[in-house]
């Protein structure tokens, strides 16, 4: 019984992992169209009380590797509280093609937000793009320059400098 109980409080969502990585445990690859179904399950609470909808950007979707950096607002911005986080704005996510976590940019730019994408990720889908070790009370990560260059982006570019 203590053991049920246990694995029940510490695996669910005071563990404080997100629930998509348990979504996605057969890590089968997503598409981009489930993607995108993705963020919007992720935000359906706070879609439902505006009653409105969430409108992607296509021209401001980056692939990468990896996954992709999507950009979503609220479909009918009128209907937004300006205090309200959605705003009167447009937002980024990063959302990972092999697990369906997703992070959300925030001003510190895409860059922070794929390193915390990648260092979720299980050591069997890692890749070469993220190397982390870990030792009591520190972690190492090695990001690959690849992780962060679009696909279809030469070799020889810079990363994105955001």
């Amino acid at each position: 019984m203590w053991k049920w109980l246990w694995s029940k409080w510490w695996g669910g969502a005071r563990s404080g992992r997100p629930r998509t990585s348990q979504w996605r445990k057969r890590h089968d690859i997503i598409s981009y169209i489930e993607a995108k179904q993705l963020v919007i399950e992720r935000y359906a609470l706070s879609l439902q009380e505006l009653e409105v909808e969430l409108g992607f950007d296509e021209s401001e979707t980056v692939e990468y590797e990896w996954g992709w950096r999507l950009s979503y607002a609220a479909s009918d911005p009128t209907r937004v509280p300006e205090n309200h986080w959605l705003g009167r704005r447009t937002h980024y996510v990063v959302v990972d093609r092999n697990t369906g976590n997703i992070e959300s940019v925030t001003s510190a730019g895409t860059n922070g937000a794929i390193m915390r994408l990648l260092e979720r990720r299980p050591p069997e889908l890692r890749d070469g793009l993220i190397e982390v070790n870990k030792v009591p009370g520190l972690a190492r990560c090695w990001i690959s320059n690849d992780a962060f260059k679009p696909l279809g982006e030469s070799p020889d570019a810079e990363p994105e400098g955001e």
